[in-house]
């Protein structure tokens, strides 16, 4: 059986691939437009810094919505 916060990880994980793809299919259609080399250095410098916040919430935040619902449906706070 997998405990709440093994599960938790796994949902943030999940969510953090998902935005992650999303990410690099933003960029991949940022370089197939052909678009002068600063819009590229932009469109990088913003997929570094959402991979930050990422990285911030996915390790370093005990913020788990999976755990927060389950307290909420069994009643206890």
């Amino acid at each position: 059986m997998v405990s709440a916060g093994a599960f938790g990880q796994h949902y943030m994980k999940f969510w953090q691939s998902i935005i992650t793809a999303e990410l690099s299919v933003a960029l991949a259609r940022l370089s197939d437009l052909h678009l002068s080399w600063l819009n590229n250095v932009a469109a990088s410098g913003i997929v570094i810094a959402a991979a930050g916040v990422i990285w911030l919430v996915s390790d370093h935040m005990a913020w788990d919505p999976l755990l927060m619902l389950k307290k909420k449906w069994s009643g206890s706070t």
